[in-house]
């Protein structure tokens, strides 16, 4: 099985991707492997091919990926997901390396279901779904 893989929305702070990177993950954050500024349907479209986890503040990354092309969505790599995390930026560092071995557990089972990884972490809590 493939680890997981990610790609890290602008507004993601460097350390996210320096602790992930460390940890062995390939990591591709916008502004390094993405121009800066690249739409948010283009980094969806980019995650769906290659099979990328999202990591985002943004709200609107799951209702994108309805806006996929018909049959797009079908052939996709269905190890893409989405993290989006609802806590102070201050905070995703310490919530991230907290949860790391929660999310790589829970991403080989969704695999393994042939699901999504789709998670949610606030300030003290998260959830997963798919």
């Amino acid at each position: 099985m493939d680890p997981i893989a990610f790609l890290a929305d602008e507004n993601m702070p460097a350390q996210v991707v320096e602790f992930l990177r460390a940890r062995g993950r390939v990591v591709y954050p916008v502004g390094e492997s993405f121009a800066k500024a690249s739409p948010d349907p283009l980094l969806v479209a980019a995650a769906e091919v290659n099979g990328l986890v999202v990591l985002t503040f943004d709200r609107d990354f799951r209702s994108l990926i309805r806006q996929l092309p018909p049959g797009t969505r079908g052939q996709a790599d269905r190890t893409a997901g989405r993290i989006r995390f609802s806590c102070n930026e201050t905070r995703v560092l310490s919530r991230l390396a907290h949860l790391i071995d929660v999310i790589e557990f829970q991403y080989a089972f969704a695999r393994k279901q042939g699901k999504r990884l789709i998670m949610q972490i606030s300030e003290t809590s998260y959830t997963f779904s798919g």
